[in-house]
Order: C-alpha cells, then sequence, then structure tokens
C-alpha cells in the first residue's frame, strides 16, 4: 500500500469513528462571555446558529490540503490583477472603490470535504467571522 492510500485511509477512519476529540462548549461559552463582553452571545449563537461551531474536527489529507492552498493562490492571483480590480470598481459604489493595497482584511474560503474529493463552497470577504475565530 502506497503512502497516499495509506493516509486516505487513515483519514478516513478519523472521519468515521474518531469522536475522542470534541468542541469543549463550557470552555466555549466562557471564552465568548469573556472576550466578546456578551455573557449570553452562547445562547444566542445555540438558539440562531446552532452549527455555527463544529462539534468535532475534520480530518483532511496533505493531497488535499495542498490542492486547497493551490486553489486559494489561483483566486488571489486573479484578485491581484489591475485588469480585474478596475473590472470591479467599475460596477462598485464610490466608497468601494478606494483602494488601501490590500486585497481583503475578511478573506476566508469554506470547502466542503470528502474522502476523495472537496469542493469550494463560498469565499468570505465579510467581518462575520472575526469574531468567531479570534
Amino acid at each position: 500500500m502506497n503512502v497516499d492510500n495509506e493516509q486516505t485511509n487513515l483519514i478516513q477512519r478519523l472521519n468515521s469513528h474518531c469522536f475522542c476529540i470534541s468542541l469543549d462548549q463550557q470552555a466555549l461559552h466562557l471564552a465568548l462571555a469573556r472576550e466578546a463582553g456578551e455573557p449570553d452571545l452562547f445562547e444566542l449563537l445555540q438558539e440562531r446558529c446552532p452549527t455555527v461551531f463544529a462539534a468535532r474536527p475534520v480530518f483532511v489529507s496533505q493531497a488535499q490540503m495542498t490542492r486547497m492552498s493551490e486553489l486559494i493562490a489561483a483566486i488571489e492571483s486573479v484578485l491581484a490583477l489591475p485588469a480585474y480590480r478596475e473590472e470591479i470598481r467599475a460596477h462598485s459604489l464610490p466608497i468601494a472603490k478606494h483602494s488601501s493595497g490590500a486585497l481583503g482584511v475578511f478573506m476566508g474560503y469554506d470547502f466542503h470535504a470528502t474522502e476523495s474529493d472537496f469542493g469550494l463552497i463560498e469565499i468570505n470577504t465579510n467581518a462575520g467571522g472575526a469574531l468567531l475565530t479570534h
């Protein structure tokens, strides 16, 4: 069996059977209250967005990580193209035409991974996840 198959089998087993690592709900509750200064934030998130935090980790292979990194690099190389940026600015509100040089402060890439493949679900450019990932 080659290394890729061994790694794939291990990842499949971890994703199917490893329930030993889980989200510490109490620690999350305390951290949200402390960092946000909102003692009821955890309950509000549980009520409105019960799946905002994954209960367990998802394991991915090095090959999947490499492919994801290559896709992100390709996307960001397009975002850096002057012609692309000018096309976007041509259809933007005046406030969005200001450029600080940054591609985005809150760029985030959401992937859906399976044992054999992955797909890009969305590219986030908003600040909504900043509180959750701080």
